[in-house]
């Protein structure tokens, strides 16, 4: 069951803020300064929060509470990527300058239709009161107050929602974790809960700067044991699963990999059928030498929502470099590996939409 309660939000206060660009693209390291400044303000009363993004192509809709750091160490939230624990000491050291989480961690459940209904029926009740423009994005919050809505949210949470999914926030969330275990202080935490349907998860793809001292010829030479590979006449994303579009030396292929290779994962983990970690076991490692993806400098990484002309023009820049744009894992692919307590290979999700720092905030 998901715990979850009101909480009293801070927010930027846009009629001292000139130039919202420059101040959200400062406020991950000004924070401090600009509460002082004056630049936020308190809302007056405990709410839950509906919060609506809308761009050119859809809207999202989640739901912005307070969540029990306990469901986190029970196991209840669930996540799917390690942690640094360095990350996590300059994260805890940031926290407790700023007092306060500035960015929600933002967490995915299956959807829940009483849960789905009520979001809309509360965006009916209660007229958005926050609204800001920013990155070709419109944000918006509807403030639920009322004593009886925020009970049947807490209600509803508690009785539908078993577990939920870290989609963005992993350091966020063991951060938090450590600070309550250090002295039970601050047990509930900013998050931002958006069913499985109203997520959108893209590809990372990769770009490679070695050819292991292959030709072109000689790396497409060697890939062909592993795959069928076939030259596009244009560049396109992948179509389906185990679909891996390469550009290399100025040519877009599409690589399928073979039979022969896919019976031998049939049997394996769920993580181990992906396809990043497909790419990562058969080319970046047998082929290209690459043995940890985690710390080899000449991975680099381009997230899927940046489209195949920033892979192309990244690409060009070397004779000896190779780009992979992978098909994008299914929300059923992502929830699979986490509930198996197994952990995605690097880079492998860039979920929308994406939650910004300072859009509001919870103070200790």
């Amino acid at each position: 069951m998901a715990i979850i309660q009101a909480f009293r939000a801070i927010l930027p206060d846009l009629d001292k803020i000139d130039d919202t660009d420059a101040f959200f693209d400062q406020v991950k390291e000004c924070y401090p300064s600009f509460y002082q400044q004056g630049f936020f303000k308190a809302l007056k009363e405990k709410a839950l929060v509906v919060y609506r993004l809308r761009n050119d192509r859809r809207t999202f809709t989640g739901l912005l509470a307070c969540t029990d750091i306990k469901d986190y160490l029970k196991g209840k939230i669930i996540r799917h990527e390690l942690t640094i624990e360095e990350k996590e000491k300059k994260m805890a050291s940031l926290v407790k300058e700023r007092q306060a989480m500035i960015k929600p961690t933002m967490l995915t459940y299956p959807k829940v239709a009483v849960i789905s209904d009520l979001l809309a029926k509360c965006i009916k009740d209660y007229p958005a009161e926050y609204k800001l423009n920013f990155k070709d994005t419109e944000h918006s919050f509807h403030f639920i107050t009322k004593e009886k809505d925020i009970n049947k949210f807490v209600r509803l949470f508690e009785e539908h929602v078993p577990k939920s999914y870290i989609a963005d926030g992993h350091h966020r969330f063991a951060t938090a974790a450590n600070l309550y275990e250090e002295n039970n202080a601050h047990r509930f935490h900013l998050t931002g809960f958006f069913s499985a349907d109203q997520l959108e998860i893209h590809e990372f793809n990769r770009i490679i700067e070695t050819l292991n001292n292959y030709s072109p010829k000689g790396f497409k030479a060697e890939l062909r044991k592993f795959f069928i590979i076939k030259k596009l006449q244009t560049p396109r994303k992948s179509e389906e699963p185990h679909e891996i579009i390469m550009h290399l030396n100025q040519k877009w292929y599409a690589l399928m990999l073979k039979e022969s290779e896919l019976l031998k994962i049939s049997e394996a983990s769920p993580s181990q059928k992906l396809d990043v970690s497909l790419l990562n076991k058969v080319v970046l490692h047998r082929v290209l030498g690459i043995k940890n993806v985690r710390s080899d400098s000449r991975v680099k990484y381009l997230d899927g929502v940046k489209g195949l002309e920033e892979v192309q023009r990244k690409v060009n820049k070397s004779q000896h470099r190779v780009g992979f744009i992978l098909h994008p894992i299914a929300m059923k692919e992502f929830m699979s590996v986490s509930d198996a307590g197994e952990i995605l290979p690097p880079k492998s999700t860039f979920f929308s939409p994406r939650m910004r720092n300072g859009l509001i905030v919870h103070k200790f």
